[in-house]
């Protein structure tokens, strides 16, 4: 997918036809709107984007976008500067990496739950004492869902 942003004002000035299917938009609709109108970050972070890739500094990103029908996809953009007929414009290539970025957070997710199953298992080795096992158990899970067991555990032993 390829798109041709004004680098003044944020307006898709041209989008090809993979771009305008992707999104839902027919070619008229989505040449007529400013890039805020999809992307998720607030304005003022795209404002800043936009002068990286001007200054060529960061010509990568990845953001949220809406797309027509509502549904929201993880979008990795890969922007340069150029200058058409005396003006400048920014001409992007977009990729949809949502299934990437998922996959990504469940292996985080997952890392997560074995380093806990992990840390309860060492610390279970280290004792043969009933009580202290709960607690580590108690004290592990409440760390890992983050509430407050409190004198909830006290009442269990």
């Amino acid at each position: 997918m390829m798109a041709l942003i004004d680098s003044t004002t944020g307006r898709i000035m041209e989008a090809n036809a993979a771009t305008c299917a992707f999104y839902g938009y027919d070619h008229a609709t989505l040449c007529g709107m400013s890039v805020t109108e999809i992307s998720q970050i607030p304005p003022g972070e795209f404002t800043d984007r936009l002068q990286q890739v001007l200054r060529r500094e960061n010509t990568v990103f990845t953001a949220p976008h809406r797309l027509a029908n509502g549904a929201v996809r993880t979008i990795e953009t890969q922007s340069s500067p150029v200058i058409i007929d005396g003006r400048s414009y920014i001409f992007i290539t977009l990729h949809d990496i949502t299934a990437h970025a998922n996959t990504e957070a469940d292996l985080r997710q997952l890392a997560q739950r074995l380093a806990m199953i992990n840390d309860i298992g060492q610390a279970i080795s280290s004792t043969l004492d009933l009580d202290q096992i709960l607690i580590i158990l108690l004290e592990r899970t409440r760390q890992a869902v983050g509430a407050e067991v409190g004198a909830g555990v006290d009442r269990l032993l």
